[in-house]
């Protein structure tokens, strides 16, 4: 076949289900058994760099939700948090306590509503507690929570003035006074639902996913709290439904740089239920790694018979390893790798292996089109669109593939670029690959590959992959 044939992926997991929904299933590729493990064994907790595919971890979990081989249901729910009310969410319970107080409640209400809603239409599951189930679930309808859609309506629903006058019509025994009411019906409430989740048992499996936490980022609004206190309260109730032997899990996809900005002393405990997809792989054959082993995956996928690179590409190109030299232009993710090959298909002549003038078309409209939109879009969590356009304009005059900070300011201020936070824009740059550091003895660091932090007083580097976008 063609190489201009061979269906390598979409931009975003979203995409690949909506134009190459074959690619979520059949085009998995499984690495370090993420999907197993989740289904199978403890973890719960994904994490891995922009585009290194945690998200087509959830939509592949999501379209295996059905009847199994062996004659048992998957339920799986996945939810995005695109709309999610950040900025209200810890204010769902009134009072004058801080958001550390009040978040882990605030989660387990919403969690538990969402176990509630999931076993719900399952009808295989256990009838000794049915009765009260029913009960749960007439009271979360009475009160306006059901049939909510999503965690992000679920939240935005308990927000309101209205949710809070209908919870007090929520049946529980006992005397509420009204000053105390909405507070105390919460704790009530939670353990209610809570003693009923942990009895539920059925032959299938449930799995709640939560993905997108870095849909709208920002520093503001509480996010790295909610966000922590999220992964910590799924974290807890999965102990609990591991204790009760409840068929049900809650799944975090998370980015690493954001997981490790969270507060809170407890995430080492979480290491033993978390899968970091990291495809950085050094000092082995570049044919056994993983990154080269998913382009082929999927070229095969389309009926490639072969090897892709053996066959599309010569050796070497400017005097390196032609697959190494791919490499250098990405992160090391997959999503950067095979945007790269897609674009190459646009250059490479029928019946031939990429020439090296069509290899260098093909970085350029991939530096361009691609990867420094994808540096802006990590930036514009944290900064305006005015004051990225000014970095780039910036290095685009600088015209320096490697500086020093001291000296790129100086320049800044000399040239009458205006930007307020240089150091904090070169630490987001920094952490999501677009930037490294080398240290006077020549050795290299990168968030992304080695997990340091940025240095300023180390040399920087701009990423390969940036250079033709930036003119260099």
């Amino acid at each position: 076949m063609e190489y201009k044939d061979i269906k390598f992926g979409e931009l975003s997991a979203e995409e690949e289900i909506d134009k190459s929904p074959d690619l979520v299933t059949d085009g998995f590729y499984d690495f370090k058994s993420v999907s197993s493990s989740i289904i199978n064994d403890r973890e719960f907790l994904v994490l891995g760099n922009k585009g290194s595919g945690k998200s087509i971890v959830g939509e592949n979990l999501k379209a295996k939700s059905g009847l199994q081989p062996d004659g048992s249901q998957l339920f799986v729910s996945k939810f995005g948090m695109k709309d999610f009310p950040f900025k209200s969410f810890s204010k769902i319970i009134p009072g004058d306590e801080g958001p550390e107080t009040k978040l882990p409640t605030v989660w387990q209400w919403a969690l538990l509503v969402q176990v509630i809603l999931s076993f719900k239409n399952d009808l295989g599951k256990d009838q000794e507690f049915n009765s009260e189930f029913n009960r749960a679930v007439e009271n979360l309808t009475k009160i306006g929570i059901l049939p909510s859609t999503s965690i992000s309506e679920l939240a935005r629903i308990s927000g309101t003035n209205e949710f809070k006058i209908k919870l007090m019509s929520f049946e529980l025994s006992g005397d509420l006074t009204p000053t105390k009411a909405n507070m105390l019906m919460f704790s009530q409430i939670i353990g209610h639902l809570k003693g009923i989740a942990e009895h539920l048992q059925s032959p299938n499996k449930h799995f709640i996913i939560i993905d997108g936490l870095d849909d709208q980022l920002s520093e503001k609004n509480n996010q790295l709290l909610i966000i922590s206190a999220l992964i910590s309260e799924s974290g807890e109730l999965n102990k609990l439904f591991r204790e009760q032997n409840v068929p049900m899990k809650i799944v975090i996809l998370c980015r690493k740089d954001i997981y490790q900005k969270l507060p809170g002393a407890n995430k080492n405990k979480l290491s033993n239920y978390t899968v970091t997809l990291n495809w950085y792989e050094d000092q082995i054959d570049t044919n056994e790694k993983h990154i080269i082993k998913l382009a082929q995956f999927r070229a095969a996928k389309s009926g490639l018979q072969g090897n892709l690179f053996d066959t599309n590409f010569q050796k070497k190109y400017d005097d390196k390893d032609s697959v190494e030299y791919l490499l250098d232009n990405t992160r090391y993710t997959p999503r950067d790798f095979l945007r790269l090959l897609t674009e190459i298909q646009g250059f490479k002549a029928k019946s031939s292996t990429v020439s090296y003038n069509d290899l260098v078309k093909s970085v350029k409209k991939y530096s361009t089109d691609y990867f420094w939109p994808e540096i802006e879009d990590e930036l514009d969590g944290y900064f305006s669109r005015k004051d990225i356009s000014i970095l780039k304009q910036a290095l685009i005059h600088f015209h320096k593939r490697e500086f020093k900070f001291l000296e790129f300011s100086m320049f800044l201020n000399g040239n009458k670029y205006e930007l307020p936070d240089l150091k904090r824009m070169l630490e987001v740059m920094y952490d999501c690959g677009a930037i490294s550091n080398r240290t006077d003895n020549g050795n290299y660091f990168s968030k992304m590959r080695d997990g340091n932090d940025f240095n300023e007083r180390h040399a920087i580097t701009l990423h390969r992959g940036a250079l033709k976008a930036l003119g260099l």
